[in-house]
């Protein structure tokens, strides 16, 4: 199973979206924390998950490789952080989560495409939070582009925290 995603870096996203949903101040204010925040989680995201794609397939992601996903990522978060920091119903800690989760996706799709990977496992945290449709597909063998039927990817759906593993 994959370790769970270092909690320091959703702390620190909770507080800054808090932050952000409390502030008087303007959006363009905001402009360049998203930026900062989207360049950190990216960086942090990558060189996490990329140790963890090693572990999991005994290849290495090389430098460039590993640059251009941490990019795709980057511009990916942004673009979450502006849609989901001004829902006010959805709480910071599970925009902080959910933004971690999808970024690990993003990430391990791409690693998977440039590495010529195209099957991965479902995975849960096999817990007593996890739904019961995806209880139901965990172990399941789907392709990358599309996904398990009806869910997509682990991590797309609004909270999920399941995993890909890839699959040789």
């Amino acid at each position: 199973m994959i370790p769970a995603f270092p909690r320091s870096l959703e702390r620190t996203l909770i507080s800054a979206i808090t932050r952000r949903r409390a502030s008087t101040e303007g959006q363009e204010r905001w402009a360049l924390l998203n930026a900062s925040q989207a360049e950190t989680l990216a960086r942090l995201l990558t060189t996490h998950t990329a140790e963890q794609w090693s572990r999991a397939t005994g290849q290495a992601i090389d430098a460039p490789m590993l640059a251009g996903v941490r990019a795709q990522v980057e511009v990916e978060l942004r673009r979450i952080l502006d849609a989901e920091a001004d829902e006010v119903p959805r709480h910071p800690k599970l925009i902080a989560r959910d933004l971690v989760t999808q970024g690990r996706m993003m990430l391990t799709r791409e690693a998977a495409r440039l590495a010529g990977v195209r099957r991965f496992r479902w995975r849960t945290q096999r817990d007593s939070r996890v739904r019961e449709a995806h209880k139901a597909i965990d172990g399941n063998v789907y392709d990358f582009t599309t996904g398990a039927p009806g869910e997509g990817l682990p991590g797309e759906p609004w909270g999920c925290r399941c995993s890909a593993e890839p699959v040789l």
